[in-house]
């Protein structure tokens, strides 16, 4: 006996039901394989119908923590703190405006708004920062940071401590030799090719603002070419890694853990760091220790 599902039911419908089943688990199964694909190949993922930051992405901000890290690594043991017993200092004679104190872009049309300072710190005795660029005992830093100073003292990332001596200065540079007599050799950073800098390259400023000492902070070259009328014919880096009090005389270091430059000033209208700080290109500061030797 016939059903009656079966004879109301015409047979081309029965077909067309049948093939439209197979479209749409056809369907199913690419969309699948193309979500499968993508999972795979760390592209994307779904989390509660929310797009995920894939495996590629992710692994691309983690290459860059280490470099970060590797670069910080290799330079901090030869970062040093700058002590000196001159005399007692107001927070007006704090922020300095000489050498780099004439606003002086060539380029730009506000700089009458900024105080072109120099990051030294208000305490006593003044803190400044430096690095050791030969093992033998040779270390870098700014001119404005020991100018005037009775006694100078370099310590370590390791807490050693040396009296230093003034080898050699440069007002036009707003640079300093100074020279520590050590047992041991010193840990030295490795010089790199400023003239390589790109805009836009990653860099770390490492120095001690604010009596912190080892402190690292991280941007970019934002500018090369930088003239203030006091620097002379000196061409300065421009950076956004954040400069504060007591940075001064510290590297600027890429990510190959060489330095680059050194830190020398700001320009705020604060006194603090306001995302524009200076470096001069370590390939002027080479020819100070050639010199020596």
């Amino acid at each position: 006996m016939m059903s009656l599902d079966a004879e109301f039911v015409p047979k081309q419908d029965s077909s067309w039901l049948r093939w439209a089943s197979l479209l749409a688990v056809g369907v199913a199964a690419i969309m699948w394989a193309g979500i499968a694909v993508l999972s795979a190949t760390g592209s994307v993922s779904f989390t509660g119908g929310e797009k995920m930051i894939g495996d590629k992405e992710a692994g691309d901000a983690e290459n860059l923590s280490q470099s970060f890290r590797t670069a910080a690594k290799r330079v901090l043991p030869a970062v040093v703190v700058i002590k000196t017993s001159n005399r007692a200092q107001t927070i007006e004679d704090a922020y300095i405006d000489q050498p780099f104190s004439r606003r002086g872009f060539e380029d730009s049309a506000d700089e009458e708004d900024f105080d072109w300072q120099h990051s030294r710190s208000e305490s006593e005795p003044v803190l400044g920062s430096g690095v050791v660029i030969d093992a033998q005992g040779i270390v870098l830093t700014n001119n404005h940071v020991v100018e005037g100073a009775d006694e100078l003292v370099v310590r370590l990332a390791d807490g050693r401590q040396f009296p230093a001596i003034i080898e050699r200065t440069d007002s036009n540079l707003d640079l300093a030799v100074l020279r520590v007599k050590s047992a041991t050799p010193l840990p030295a950073a490795r010089l790199g090719d400023s003239d390589g800098l790109e805009i836009g390259d990653w860099v770390l400023a490492i120095g001690s603002p604010f009596e912190l000492d080892q402190t690292v902070s991280a941007g970019i070259i934002s500018a090369k070419g930088r003239t203030l009328d006091s620097a002379g014919s000196a061409r300065l880096l421009q950076t956004d890694a954040a400069i504060n009090p007591g940075s001064s005389g510290g590297p600027l270091v890429n990510l190959a853990g060489e330095v680059v430059g050194i830190t020398t000033a700001i320009a705020s209208r604060t006194g603090g760091y306001q995302g524009i700080a200076f470096a001069v290109p370590i390939n002027l500061a080479k020819q100070l220790p050639k010199q020596l030797r």
